[in-house]
């Protein structure tokens, strides 16, 4: 891939520098090779239609570095959704039978196609007559200009999806509801609106990023409505540009705060105003804007955009996603313009390319590219509230350029570097951000009750146990002193909790778990993901929620009446406190790399350090089991979480 983007963005610059200064659609058809005579009819066709041909010359002077792939076990690992629907598995364990049955993917066996050498002219010329017939019967296209239309429109594809005409899909499923809203209130946001709350009253996404590691076409996400942001997205703009409203997608491409990248739609008022949304989650608003924070936001074009780093700086090994040449920085739209200057290590000498990079649970991860100036990196226009680590890539590597800093509010850089001899003793309590929803998770169980019952309505019921005060984030154990026996068994809620538990487990006189046939109340939204099995399926990974606040529980039905001595439960929580038995390790970032402090199995819930080195930024590690790890400070006493 890198040999391709350095031949195209090489053969840009010297075309743009030339004397004669042949364009970007000389360099296409030479780049098309023998598809180049597909290429040359679909201008051909337009050639008397001077709006169609600045639009065929749009998108295939864009071609060469766009591209999918094919293959069989692509088409393979497709198949998910499909699984899903016919086993019944969770999307998670649909994933591990997938690639155990096809291999984990593999960009190996698949075969690479670029779009400027696999696009048939039928195709393309199919596509603009389409695209057109919609948008010129919406009454908000006077409104934009024809570059407008180019970007947030127009483009056949999203990424790297299939190559696929999926535009009369789209109109037939959708284009009555979109024509009649129009005829309601011709206003764009009016229309965009009223579509996304139809699909959410369709209620039929299911949303999960575990088949999120191949790109599904937008017909198959037409049919088959699965998967996470990405997903979401992409189905989203396809389904807005097929009927006509210009929309795109903006990206986040290391989340400062968790683990992974993540992705949101946006759509172009007729101001020009980009309104950002997420179909599934909150709508489109002209007035609010996102608050999350994002460290840098790009946005995705279907143009090369001259103001990437990668076409301004084509010598340069540039990280990851940041070197793709179609990603406009615009975080300026969501946290306004400013300029941090951060010391570096050394000089990487004046002009050289530096990064920032952030946290990712296991390493650091870089989102933004800035200039060096002596001693001194140059970043614009960055989020506030975040630990950024400036880093230099070398060879293919990150190395630190300087100390990790906060970028506080009042856009002042502040380095986290210690630098005194004063060291602290350390209590710790998790490995990952805690939230108000952690606590309120456990304040709700207070007051809940384990019942037996002879009836199956619960009318006879006697109590087994009352959860008097906030339990433990892992294993909470009872003793039952009730001498009868019961064939139903249950954990209520007390109101207003959904009955939200993780697992409890019932034991007999001889100390066997008991088992039976899972009832109770029906569960939240979301299908079988968060029914009453879950309390009784041995994992505390998964968990039920109820539709009913008030009057909800999760019971079993016994073959025959058995004796309760001892009750396990657990709440439902992130597994993410200090707990005994595992096996963890605290690290602390000193001059460009973690030290270790050591490691120690805890005996009950937290765990202490003593001379730990004060003011530098640490990473708490459980080396037994999970994934969700976050770096903190460590201030008055409690750990600060970035």
């Amino acid at each position: 891939m890198m040999k391709i983007l350095y031949f195209y963005l090489s053969g840009l610059l010297l075309l743009w520098s030339s004397c004669q200064r042949p364009t970007m659609l000389d360099f296409a058809l030479r780049y098309a090779g023998e598809n180049r005579v597909e290429l040359e009819k679909v201008l051909d066709h337009y050639r008397n239609d001077s709006l169609k041909y600045r639009a065929a010359v749009f998108l295939i002077g864009n071609m060469p570095y766009h591209y999918f792939y094919t293959g069989a076990q692509l088409d393979s690992l497709r198949q998910g959704y499909r699984w899903m629907q016919r086993t019944g598995l969770s999307a998670k364990a649909v994933k591990h039978k997938l690639w155990k049955t096809f291999g984990e993917p593999d960009v190996r066996r698949w075969t690479k196609r670029n779009d400027a050498r696999s696009v048939t002219a039928d195709f393309l010329i199919r596509h603009i007559d389409y695209v057109f017939g919609v948008w010129e019967k919406r009454p908000w296209a006077s409104y934009y200009s024809f570059e407008d239309f180019c970007e947030f429109v127009l483009p056949y594809r999203i990424e790297r999806e299939p190559l696929e005409f999926w535009q009369e899909a789209y109109v037939r499923r959708y284009g009555r509801l979109c024509d009649s809203l129009c005829a309601v209130n011709p206003d764009v946001v009016f229309v965009a609106s009223a579509l996304n709350d139809h699909l959410r009253a369709e209620q039929n996404w299911y949303a999960s990023s575990d088949l999120s590691f191949v790109e599904y076409g937008a017909l198959q996400l037409l049919d088959e409505r699965f998967g996470g942001c990405r997903e979401l997205s992409g189905f989203n703009v396809a389904l807005f540009r097929a009927l006509g409203i210009p929309c795109g997608i903006d990206r986040v491409v290391q989340n400062p705060h968790r683990i992974g990248s993540h992705m949101w739609t946006f759509m172009v008022d007729t101001d020009g105003r980009k309104l950002p949304y997420l179909w599934n989650y909150y709508n489109i608003d002209r007035e609010e804007r996102m608050e999350e924070k994002y460290g840098k936001v790009y946005r995705d074009y279907f143009s090369v955009q001259t103001t990437n780093w990668a076409v301004s700086y084509p010598d340069e090994d540039i990280p990851g996603i940041l070197k793709k040449p179609f990603l406009r920085d615009v975080s300026d739209e969501y946290f306004g313009r400013n300029v941090a200057v951060v010391p570096l290590y050394d000089s990487a000498g004046d002009g050289r390319l530096c990064y920032l990079a952030v946290f990712n649970n296991a390493g650091w991860s870089p989102v933004a590219v800035g200039t060096a100036a002596g001693f001194q990196g140059v970043f614009n226009n960055i989020d506030t509230a975040i630990v950024y680590l400036p880093v230099y890539h070398r060879e293919g590597k990150l190395t630190a350029a300087g100390d990790p800093f906060i970028y506080t509010k009042n856009h002042e850089v502040k380095s986290i570097r210690g630098g005194n001899e004063r060291v602290q003793k350390m209590h710790l309590v998790k490995k990952y951000t805690g939230t108000a929803m952690d606590r309120l998770l456990l304040d709700l169980m207070v007051q809940g009750v384990f019942e037996g019952a002879n009836t199956p309505d619960f009318r006879d019921a006697v109590v087994l146990h009352r959860i008097t005060k906030v339990p433990l984030p892992d294993s909470n154990w009872v003793r039952v002193n009730c001498p009868s026996e019961f064939r139903y068994l249950r954990y209520r809620g007390p109101k207003g909790s959904n009955s939200c538990i993780a697992e409890a487990m019932f034991f007999d006189a001889d100390g066997k778990l008991i088992r039976g046939a899972c009832i109770g109340t029906p569960s939240a939204e979301n299908g079988k993901t968060w029914d009453c099995t879950k309390v009784y399926d041995g994992s505390k990974h998964t968990y039920f929620a109820a539709q009913d606040a008030d009057t909800s529980w999760a019971g079993l039905q016994l073959a025959i009446p058995v004796r309760v001595s001892r009750i396990c439960y657990i709440p439902r929580n992130d597994d993410n406190f200090v707990k005994p038995g595992d096996l963890y390790e605290l690290l602390v970032w000193d001059r460009g790399q973690w030290y270790t402090m050591g490691r120690q199995v805890p005996d009950t819930y937290g765990l202490d350090y003593e001379g730990v080195p004060a003011g530098h930024l640490y990473w708490l590690r459980d080396l037994t089991e999970g994934v969700e790890e976050r770096i903190f400070t460590y201030e008055q006493g409690k750990q600060v979480w970035w």
